[in-house]
Order: structure tokens, then sequence, then C-alpha cells
């Protein structure tokens, strides 16, 4: 089982997969190559004394599925307008929001600012780069490589 790092957004990314997107997660068994359609989700947020970047890795296929679920009954698994990448967006959008909803020690009434998330295809090698580096936690989404991770700016 790989390591897995104390990142506070892995409840969150949990919850949204389940609950938004019906997707069942558990902890990944190995530290996984890089699927088909490697993907990097990024979102940057600041507010108070708190500023940093969630990360998001997955790849298509996850984005399809999370798509398709979205979609509903009757959407493709490119749904209306929804594509892989719009999917990893929107949940990491949640993921994040999700998270700093309920962050802790902050002054009453923080009001956070998040960039729009961005995603981008991305190689095996970055991927394990990303990977290697630590500070991703990572999971398994119905078979699929799906990994977050935090960092804090000064």
């Amino acid at each position: 089982m790989p390591e897995t790092c104390d990142c506070a957004a892995l409840p969150h990314l949990v919850d949204a997969l389940e609950q938004m997107a019906f997707v069942m997660v558990m902890p990944a068994e190995t530290v996984p190559a890089a699927p088909a359609g490697a993907m990097l989700a990024t979102i940057r947020f600041s507010g108070g004394p708190v500023r940093g970047t969630v990360r998001l890795l997955a790849g298509r296929q996850l984005g399809e599925l999370v798509a398709c679920n979205i979609a509903g009954p009757d959407g493709s698994a490119e749904g209306p307008g929804i594509t892989a990448a719009d999917a990893l967006r929107e949940l990491l959008n949640v993921t994040t929001g999700s998270l700093l909803a309920a962050w802790e020690g902050l002054p009453a009434g923080t009001v956070f600012e998040m960039s729009l998330p961005e995603a981008r295809e991305i190689d095996s090698a970055e991927w394990q780069s990303l990977l290697g580096a630590g500070g991703f936690a990572v999971l398994e989404a119905e078979g699929h490589p799906v990994a977050i991770g935090l960092s804090m700016e000064d």
C-alpha cells in the first residue's frame, strides 16, 4: 500500500466522489501507474492567513465516469457538454469548497477566494514525478487511480 499523506482534502474528495458522482472509493494497494489520458487538475485558494493549492490526479476514464454519473441516465459518457476534464474540474471545485468550508482555526467571517479550476493532460513521467515527490493521498475509485494533494504557501 502506498504511503498516504496526511492530506486534509482527502475526506472531502471521498465525500464528493461518493455523494456527487456516486463512485465508491478504496485505498490504493500500490502506487498506480499513470492511466491513459492522465490529467492534473489544480485550484488555488486564499483567505485570511491561509493560501494554497489543491491538486487532483486522475485519468480520463474516471473523468468520463464522473461525467456520466453527473449527467444522469439519459446522458452519454460525455454528457450534455460535460467532458472528462469538466467533470474532474467540478470534482476538484466541490472538494476544495467543502475543505474550505470546514477549515478550523480561522477568524470568524474569513472569506476564501478560489481560482477557477484548471485541468490538463500530463504524461506518465509527470504523473510518476508528482506522486514520487509525495504530498498526495492515493485512492482507487471503482478501479481507477485518483490522488489528491494539498500544498500550503507562506
